[in-house]
């Protein structure tokens, strides 16, 4: 696990939390262990948000410093500057609360957790989803969609949205993206039906 690295080829772009306490019983995790992710993805989950926010000022503001008359070049300047200091700090703690995350396992749970990730990188459906027909069915339609003629154009569609979720950050706006599809999926309830 040094170096930041949940193993060889995997990224900390993942929701390393999230997927720890998605495998929660495969990794054997205590009330209190499973309570101190739970409360770090929160307070981050929060933090964000309100950096989020607060980035999204910035880029108003910027909006507004930018035209088709002369533009102050050291306020845009200022603002482009403070813009990347959030960013930069927002995945900087992104990347903290995972590492404190990762130090709440065990030795023998992080080998466990390092192992389930190899398994997924590995496996055509993933170790770390739930094996379910319709999961099967639409793992499936993925893949066969990722290998058409669409699949490109289609991908890079979807990291403009994201980079513009993020307004210009696409890690940002892909966990925007990600939140937004679960509350969505909270809403529609078990089996996605209302």
């Amino acid at each position: 696990m040094g170096g930041g690295t949940m193993g060889a080829g995997a990224t900390n772009d993942r929701p390393w939390i999230t997927v720890m306490l998605d495998q929660r019983e495969e990794l054997g995790l205590s009330a209190e262990q499973i309570g101190r992710l739970f409360t770090l993805r929160d307070t981050f989950a929060r933090e964000a948000r309100k950096k989020s926010e607060t980035l999204e000022k910035i880029e108003r503001d910027l909006d507004q410093l930018l035209g088709p008359g002369p533009v102050d070049l050291r306020a845009v300047e200022a603002k482009l500057k403070e813009a990347e200091a959030i960013r930069t700090d927002l995945r900087l703690a992104r990347i903290k609360v995972i590492e404190e995350g990762k130090g709440v396992l065990t030795p023998e749970q992080r080998a466990k957790f390092v192992e389930l990730v190899k398994q997924s990188q590995g496996s055509s459906g993933g170790a770390l989803q739930q094996r379910t027909p319709a999961t099967a069915r639409g793992m499936e339609e993925m893949q066969r969609f990722m290998q058409s003629d669409q699949a490109p154009q289609a991908m890079a569609a979807m990291m403009e949205m994201a980079r513009r979720m993020g307004n210009g950050d696409t890690m940002l706006g892909m966990v925007r993206m990600m939140e937004m599809m679960g509350s969505m999926g909270g809403m529609m309830g078990p089996g996605g039906q209302q």
